[in-house]
Protein backbone atom coordinates (compact mmCIF):
# COMPACT_ATOMS: atom_id res chain seq x y z
CA UNK A 1 0.00 0.00 0.00
CA UNK A 2 1.35 3.45 -1.18
CA UNK A 3 1.58 6.48 1.45
CA UNK A 4 -1.12 9.18 1.56
CA UNK A 5 2.36 11.36 0.12
CA UNK A 6 3.16 8.99 -2.22
CA UNK A 7 -0.58 8.62 -3.60
CA UNK A 8 -0.73 12.38 -3.80
CA UNK A 9 2.60 12.98 -5.35
CA UNK A 10 1.19 10.30 -8.06
CA UNK A 11 -2.38 12.15 -8.36
CA UNK A 12 -0.65 15.51 -8.92
CA UNK A 13 1.57 13.95 -11.55
CA UNK A 14 -1.18 12.18 -13.33
CA UNK A 15 -3.52 15.84 -13.26
CA UNK A 16 -0.49 17.77 -14.48
CA UNK A 17 -0.21 14.89 -17.33
CA UNK A 18 -3.75 15.12 -18.42
CA UNK A 19 -3.71 18.51 -18.02
CA UNK A 20 -1.38 18.77 -21.09
CA UNK A 21 2.09 19.27 -19.01
CA UNK A 22 4.34 18.60 -21.80
CA UNK A 23 7.74 19.23 -20.58
CA UNK A 24 9.52 16.84 -18.28
CA UNK A 25 10.67 19.81 -16.16
CA UNK A 26 6.99 21.09 -15.76
CA UNK A 27 6.25 18.52 -13.35
CA UNK A 28 8.45 20.00 -10.69
CA UNK A 29 6.40 23.24 -10.92
CA UNK A 30 3.06 21.41 -10.65
CA UNK A 31 4.45 20.23 -7.29
CA UNK A 32 5.98 23.09 -5.94
CA UNK A 33 2.60 24.22 -4.29
CA UNK A 34 2.49 21.38 -2.65
CA UNK A 35 5.74 20.50 -2.11
CA UNK A 36 8.51 23.79 -2.27
CA UNK A 37 11.06 21.80 -1.03
CA UNK A 38 11.80 18.85 -2.97
CA UNK A 39 13.77 16.27 -0.61
CA UNK A 40 15.11 13.08 -1.80
CA UNK A 41 12.36 11.23 -0.40
CA UNK A 42 10.19 13.57 -2.95
CA UNK A 43 12.38 12.92 -5.72
CA UNK A 44 11.89 9.05 -5.52
CA UNK A 45 8.25 8.96 -5.08
CA UNK A 46 8.47 11.22 -8.18
CA UNK A 47 10.13 8.74 -10.23
CA UNK A 48 8.74 6.40 -9.38
CA UNK A 49 5.34 7.02 -10.06
CA UNK A 50 6.46 8.07 -13.85
CA UNK A 51 8.70 4.52 -13.68
CA UNK A 52 5.46 3.04 -13.18
CA UNK A 53 3.15 4.58 -15.08
CA UNK A 54 5.54 3.74 -18.13
CA UNK A 55 5.64 0.18 -16.93
CA UNK A 56 2.24 -0.25 -16.83
CA UNK A 57 1.81 1.85 -20.41
CA UNK A 58 -0.11 4.52 -19.51
CA UNK A 59 2.45 7.18 -20.53
CA UNK A 60 5.46 8.03 -22.61
CA UNK A 61 8.97 9.56 -22.65
CA UNK A 62 9.36 11.47 -25.80
CA UNK A 63 11.72 14.05 -27.04
CA UNK A 64 9.93 17.31 -28.36
CA UNK A 65 10.60 20.16 -30.03
CA UNK A 66 10.82 23.22 -27.87
CA UNK A 67 9.08 25.91 -28.18
CA UNK A 68 6.06 24.31 -30.16
CA UNK A 69 6.05 20.58 -28.11
CA UNK A 70 5.56 18.60 -31.09
CA UNK A 71 7.08 15.00 -30.54
CA UNK A 72 10.60 14.25 -32.81
CA UNK A 73 11.13 10.47 -30.79
CA UNK A 74 9.37 8.25 -28.43
CA UNK A 75 10.86 5.83 -25.94
CA UNK A 76 10.93 2.70 -25.12
CA UNK A 77 11.09 2.03 -21.61
CA UNK A 78 14.76 0.72 -21.01
CA UNK A 79 15.48 3.96 -22.44
CA UNK A 80 13.01 5.98 -20.31
CA UNK A 81 14.41 4.63 -17.04
CA UNK A 82 17.76 6.10 -18.23
CA UNK A 83 16.47 9.16 -18.84
CA UNK A 84 14.94 9.69 -15.89
CA UNK A 85 17.79 8.29 -14.08
CA UNK A 86 19.56 11.17 -14.46
CA UNK A 87 18.59 14.52 -13.20
CA UNK A 88 19.95 16.85 -15.53
CA UNK A 89 17.22 15.62 -17.89
CA UNK A 90 14.60 16.78 -15.95
CA UNK A 91 15.74 20.33 -15.99
CA UNK A 92 14.98 23.10 -19.01
CA UNK A 93 18.05 22.87 -20.96
CA UNK A 94 19.56 25.71 -23.62
CA UNK A 95 18.12 23.28 -26.68
CA UNK A 96 15.38 23.32 -29.47
CA UNK A 97 14.41 20.17 -27.83
CA UNK A 98 13.05 18.69 -24.62
CA UNK A 99 12.14 15.48 -22.93
CA UNK A 100 8.43 15.48 -22.66
CA UNK A 101 6.09 13.20 -20.97
CA UNK A 102 2.67 12.21 -23.03
CA UNK A 103 -0.42 10.01 -22.23
CA UNK A 104 -0.60 6.80 -24.23
CA UNK A 105 -4.64 6.87 -23.53
CA UNK A 106 -6.37 9.81 -22.00
CA UNK A 107 -9.41 7.60 -20.92
CA UNK A 108 -7.31 5.25 -18.63
CA UNK A 109 -5.29 8.81 -17.16
CA UNK A 110 -8.26 10.16 -16.80
CA UNK A 111 -10.05 7.42 -14.90
CA UNK A 112 -6.02 6.55 -12.36
CA UNK A 113 -6.54 10.86 -11.78
CA UNK A 114 -10.52 10.16 -10.83
CA UNK A 115 -10.06 6.72 -8.92
CA UNK A 116 -6.75 8.98 -7.20
CA UNK A 117 -8.84 11.76 -6.27
CA UNK A 118 -11.12 9.49 -4.40
CA UNK A 119 -8.44 7.81 -2.57
CA UNK A 120 -6.54 10.82 -1.59
CA UNK A 121 -9.77 12.27 -0.17
CA UNK A 122 -11.18 10.11 2.20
Amino acid sequence: MASKQEQHIKFIIVDAINDDIRGLYELNYALDPFYPKIDHEIELHKKNVLINLIREGLISLVRMSDPKFEEIERFDNEESMLILSNRDNWALADRDWLYGIVSNDYDKTIALENELYKEINT
